[in-house]
C-alpha cells in the first residue's frame, strides 16, 4: 500500500495519503486510536484518516 499510495501521489498527481510507520504513530496518537496498524481494519482505517488529512 506504501508503494502504491507514493507512486499514485508522486508519479500521477493523485490525492492520496502515504502512511508508513511514522504517520500511523502520529495519527493513532493524535486521534486516540487503539486499532491495531497491522490488521485489516487498522490499514483500512488509518488509510481513510491520512487521505481525509490531506
Amino acid at each position: 500500500p506504501y508503494t502504491a499510495a507514493a507512486i499514485a501521489s508522486i508519479c500521477f498527481n493523485e490525492v492520496i495519503g502515504v502512511v508508513d510507520g511514522n504517520v500511523y504513530r502520529v495519527l493513532s496518537r493524535y486521534f486516540g486510536i487503539d486499532t491495531p496498524t497491522n490488521s485489516s481494519k487498522g490499514i483500512k482505517l488509518f488509510q481513510e484518516m491520512a487521505n481525509e488529512c490531506i
